[in-house]
């Protein structure tokens, strides 16, 4: 029958990072070419671009991808960079295919087929998150009483987020008092695995609520 002829021709399960061998030789044909056929199921969980590597095989290989219900999404013959050997490489969303060794014509033999993935939009293996913020605040305080206070800048404005936890926060202070000459202060950036201390008792409040 229909059904035990594809049975007699399905090899398991094929994943991601993994090599399966076997032959063709004598195998039922159950899809394309007259030549016997293997086939093997494989589930991606997420969008990827699959590469199948048939290049080691010893016979003209045929490739194909099926969706479960075979209808054919990819074929591939003498693709690839392996003369008659075949290379299929295909964007494929969650869900469970067929992966079919086929033979040019009648061909059959020896195979062997590499599946390798690469997660369509994964970030890096060892993410990391950066945050740059360059923070500057102007704020000015007049009095006519106490020309010890007459302006003082400090001026906040938030510029770039990039990529790995590390916060730069540089404040500039500005005094103008009569000859006093300008102060400048420049906190150092704080990295990851790093303690510091410190005090916010009578610092100049910069962004945010009313405190120091």
């Amino acid at each position: 029958s229909s059904a035990g002829a594809f049975a007699s021709s399905f090899r398991g399960n094929v994943s991601c990072s993994q090599t399966v061998t076997g032959s063709t030789a004598g195998a039922t044909n159950v899809f394309g070419n007259s030549a016997g056929d293997n086939y093997f199921a494989f589930t991606t969980t997420v969008t990827s671009n699959v590469t199948f590597d048939a290049c080691a095989s010893t016979f003209d290989t045929y490739l194909r991808i099926l969706t479960t219900g075979w209808v054919e999404l990819a074929s591939c013959d003498d693709c690839g960079n392996c003369a008659l050997q075949s290379k299929l490489s295909i964007v494929l969303s969650p869900g469970t295919y067929y992966a079919l060794i086929d033979g040019y014509n009648n061909i059959e033999g020896l195979y062997s087929l590499t599946v390798t993935c690469d997660t369509i939009g994964s970030s890096s293996l060892t993410p990391s998150k950066s945050i740059s913020s360059s923070i500057t605040a102007s704020r000015s305080i007049s009095s006519t009483s106490s020309p010890s206070q007459a302006t003082q800048s400090v001026s906040p404005s938030r510029v770039s987020k990039t990529s790995s936890p590390s916060r730069t926060l540089s404040t500039t202070v500005t005094r103008s008092q009569g000859a006093t000459p300008s102060v400048t202060a420049t906190i150092p950036p704080i990295t990851c695995g790093q303690q510091v201390t410190g005090s916010t008792v009578g610092a100049t409040n910069v962004v945010g609520n009313t405190a120091g």
